[in-house]
């Protein structure tokens, strides 16, 4: 059997994942969403707004608004993530 204070202790040492909706049990669409539509001169921000419970170490906020996966497009934004 293997010790879960061993195996946390583990990943500890591993990178940070990034935010995944789909995998999350308790994400789902704003009831009020609101789009994201950002631009600036180094790029711009856009998505969609969701809601889920987030745990970020001892702290726990239910059901909190946020844009789940904006899109960042141009300059020193070209990527996909949270």
């Amino acid at each position: 059997m293997i010790n879960p204070d061993v195996v946390n202790y583990m990943r500890s040492f591993l990178p940070p994942t990034s935010y995944n909706h789909i995998s999350s049990e308790t994400f789902r669409e704003s009831p009020d969403a609101q789009d994201l539509d950002i631009e600036f001169g180094t790029g711009e921000l856009r998505g969609t707004q969701g809601v889920d419970d987030f745990h970020v170490g001892p702290l726990y906020r239910q059901e909190a608004d946020f844009w789940p996966h904006p899109r960042r497009n141009r300059g020193c934004f070209s990527y996909d993530s949270v």
